[in-house]
């Protein structure tokens, strides 16, 4: 009884390990690809509020805090009225 609750256990931690990397892997490419997306809408129209705030929420999900704070200031530059993106910067 006890060696099949140990190898059970073992494949299920096994298991999770597998789906963890996966996971980061899925999680990685999705970011790449937001990236890139608002990337391209920010170089299309360096005035759209709305892919600055993005592009920088993806920056920041990824820790390249410095360039987030490059896209919430232009995004405060651009709507000193705006509040979220006055918030975006602050956090």
């Amino acid at each position: 009884m006890n060696g099949n609750k140990f190898w059970f256990e073992r494949k299920v931690c096994f298991l999770l390990r597998i789906w963890r990397k996966t996971l980061e892997i899925f999680v990685t490419r999705v970011y790449l690809q937001a990236e890139e997306c608002f990337k391209e809408c920010v170089s299309i129209d360096q005035r759209h509020l709305r892919g600055l705030l993005l592009y920088g929420v993806v920056c920041s999900m990824q820790d390249k805090h410095e360039t987030a704070e490059t896209f919430f200031e232009a995004a405060t530059s651009l709507e000193p009225e705006s509040i979220l993106a006055w918030t975006m910067l602050g956090s």
